[in-house]
C-alpha cells in the first residue's frame, strides 16, 4: 500500500484494494496475537498462584474442597481425601459426607463457617477432622457454595480430653 503511495501506477485500484484489506487482516491477526500472549501470560500466573496455594494447604495436611449447593455435588476435593475418610475422590459427595457424620460440633463465625466432626471412616474408623470454610455467595446474598479445608484433627482432640482429665 505504501508502494502505491510512492508510485501510483504500480499497482491497479483493484489491487490496492485487495493490499490495504490483507493489511487490515494482518493487524487484527498480530492484535489478536498479542492478546493471546498476554492471556496466556495471565494464564501462567495463575497455574502459579494455583500451585502456590494447593502446596500451603498440603503443608498443613490440608485437603481443600469447593462444594457447589445449587447442584449439591463438590467441583473439587484434594487428593488426600481417601487417606482421611477412606473414600475416593470420585466417591466424595456431600450425601457420603452426611452419611458418616457420627457428631457435629460447629464453631462458625459471620464470615467463616469452621465445625469438627466425628466421622466414622470407609473402614469403620472413627476419626475427628475439622472443616474450616467460607460461604460464596451470589448477588443477593445467598450461599451458593462453599470453598473450605478439611484436616484430620487427632492431636489437637486429646489436646482438648488432657485439658478436660486436668479440670
Amino acid at each position: 500500500v505504501s508502494a502505491h503511495s510512492i508510485h501510483p501506477n504500480a499497482f491497479s485500484e483493484l489491487e490496492a484494494d485487495i493490499l490495504e484489506q490483507i493489511g487490515v487482516i494482518f493487524s487484527v491477526g498480530i492484535s489478536r496475537m498479542e492478546d493471546l500472549k498476554q492471556v496466556e501470560g495471565v494464564q501462567q500466573s495463575l497455574q502459579i498462584s494455583e500451585s502456590l496455594h494447593r502446596g500451603a494447604i498440603e503443608a498443613i495436611d490440608g485437603i481443600p474442597y469447593h462444594r457447589d449447593y445449587d447442584s449439591n455435588v463438590y467441583r473439587y476435593i484434594g487428593n488426600g481425601i481417601q487417606e482421611l475418610t477412606g473414600y475416593s475422590q470420585d466417591e466424595w459427595t456431600p450425601d457420603v459426607f452426611g452419611s458418616i457424620v457420627l457428631e457435629r460440633n460447629n464453631l462458625d463465625s459471620l464470615d467463616e463457617w469452621n465445625a469438627e466432626f466425628l466421622i466414622k471412616t470407609y473402614s469403620g474408623a472413627k476419626k475427628w477432622i475439622a472443616d474450616a470454610a467460607r460461604p460464596v455467595k451470589d448477588k443477593t446474598g445467598k450461599v451458593i457454595a462453599t470453598i473450605g479445608i478439611l484436616r484430620d484433627i487427632p492431636r489437637q482432640k486429646q489436646f482438648d480430653r488432657e485439658i478436660i482429665q486436668l479440670q
